[in-house]
């Protein structure tokens, strides 16, 4: 068994089938602050805003497959990836 954004998918060229029964509860990364940072740190919605616009389920494998696979480093995945959408310099 693998989620939906599991590196292992492209790793062994799997595919995840069609839940058309809806058995599986849909899986999708959402952004989770505490009240407390949020209060302290309002904008951080609206500066994480076009990354929620452009990070795709195929973008998240291709990274979980960099750093679980290939075993790059974490934060080194997410700083280019984050560079080459333009998110940062």
């Amino acid at each position: 068994m693998v989620y939906s954004t599991d590196g292992l998918l492209k790793k062994y060229n799997l595919y995840v089938l069609e839940d058309d029964l809806s058995f599986f509860p849909i899986y999708n990364p959402a952004l989770c602050i505490r009240k407390e940072v949020l209060d302290k740190y309002p904008d951080i919605p609206k500066a994480l805003e076009p990354l929620t616009k452009t990070l795709t389920t195929e973008d998240i494998i291709n990274l979980n497959y960099l750093v679980d696979v290939e075993g790059k480093d974490h934060e080194a995945v997410a700083k280019t990836y984050l560079q080459e959408k333009g998110l940062i310099k």
